[in-house]
């Protein structure tokens, strides 16, 4: 190794470390000016170690943020730089503990500032995780401009933005950070509680900016400002979020221009058409629909499907109880022989019986074992299958609803 390379890397701390603590006493609440230091520094000697620590009143969480460069116990005892953050959040409870062998990131720009953006994002995940579902509420949710895209993103943010403005609406800005788990870069989704004098909405503007890339780091100044620039009508709640997350709840509640064109082939039934189902085929199908449907968000596609073919079977039951089909005379009814009775009977459209064959076909292999595991999952061929065979289930359910006698 270069004998200068100790150098180097202290100097590279140096001018980042102060700045990492600034951001970290700032996310949990501490006032910086009251952070302590200790460093060991010796001439000629490479090896260096910085600490702060600072917080623990008023129920202020304490931190100790130290980062340690030291030789390696390998043949060569390269030099290895060491990055570890306590975080005491509540008494005679463990405290958070994050530690990282950081020396291959040593020269990237902001390489500490951003490690300690992504242990205080852990932190926050696993101790005050948001719940969108309770914060939104059954609230419309509106998603706007692009991700990563400035132009149509920041020219509907400023519109929005200006308008709220014009009107002296009050305004609540939810900012969610996401921290990449490889490179460390920040983003920044928000979202806006506009309200008029006609009614209040929740409006989306997913990775609308950046600390950590060019001309995305502007759009993520310019944001700021506009909402600064509302002065006290501006409530800002501050929150970390994975962004896969945020995709999926969006994906379930957000309306965008795709749904208004719909019209009477509704591609929302993929993951929405409970809003078709319930109270229709029964409390037991829309119980046993609601359980599955919270299952395929949480990623359990196994026991999402294999209560999809249940659902569906007992559809099937209940639409011939409706429609005065006897189907006693099935030993051990399925699917298949409950659609031949319903389709035998008149009940259900004949050409609807391939569609069944298709479904039960894939759903039946998540009854008799764990399909799909991980690995079928990871699998795209056999992934896509299983998305195909959820969406052809859920658009059965609705064709057995159109079988069922009008409301008197």
């Amino acid at each position: 190794m270069d004998p200068d390379s100790g150098g180097k890397r202290i100097d590279a701390v140096k001018s980042q470390f102060l700045l990492a603590v600034t951001q970290i006493a700032s996310d949990l609440g501490i006032d910086v000016a009251n952070v302590k230091y200790d460093s060991i520094e010796r001439e000629d000697d490479p090896e260096f170690f910085f600490d702060a620590f600072g917080g623990a009143s008023s129920g202020i969480p304490s931190f100790e943020f130290s980062v340690n460069n030291v030789r390696g116990f390998g043949p060569n005892r390269e030099l290895e730089l060491y990055a570890t953050i306590t975080i005491e959040y509540e008494q005679q409870a463990p405290a958070f503990a994050f530690k990282q062998d950081i020396t291959s990131m040593v020269g990237r720009r902001d390489f500490l500032i951003r490690w300690a953006a992504w242990a205080l994002h852990n932190f926050n995940l696993d101790h005050h995780p948001p719940n969108l579902e309770s914060r939104i509420g059954d609230v419309y949710v509106r998603v706007c401009g692009l991700p990563q895209s400035m132009h149509p993103t920041g020219t509907e943010f400023q519109l929005l933005m200006k308008g709220l403005q014009a009107v002296n609406s009050k305004v609540i800005v939810l900012k969610f950070r996401h921290v990449d788990p490889g490179n460390g870069d920040r983003s920044y989704s928000y979202a806006i509680w506009a309200e008029t004098e006609f009614s209040g909405l929740w409006i989306f503007f997913c990775k609308a900016g950046s600390l950590d890339s060019g001309g995305w780091h502007q759009s993520y100044i310019r944001i700021e400002g506009l909402i600064h620039d509302l002065g006290a009508n501006v409530t800002v709640e501050n929150y970390d979020m994975r962004y896969r997350d945020l995709e999926r709840f969006l994906l379930r509640r957000g309306a965008g221009f795709d749904s208004l064109y719909s019209g009477d082939f509704d591609l929302e039934s993929f993951h929405q058409s409970e809003l078709f189902l319930l109270d229709s085929l029964g409390r037991e199908v829309s119980d046993a629909y609601k359980k599955l449907n919270e299952s395929f968000w949480k990623e359990d596609y196994a026991g999402a499907l294999r209560d999809l073919r249940a659902v569906v079977q007992d559809a099937l039951e209940y639409v011939a109880q409706q429609r005065g089909v006897d189907v006693s005379g099935i030993r051990e009814p399925d699917v298949t022989n409950l659609v031949g009775k319903l389709v035998g009977a008149n009940v259900l459209d004949g050409r609807l019986t391939s569609w069944f064959g298709a479904f039960a076909s894939y759903a039946n292999f998540a009854s008799h074992g764990t399909f799909p595991s991980n690995a079928d999952w990871l699998n795209p061929k056999i992934r896509m299958r299983v998305l195909g065979t959820f969406v052809l289930g859920r658009q059965l359910l609705i064709e057995l609803k159109y079988c069922l006698p009008p409301p008197s």
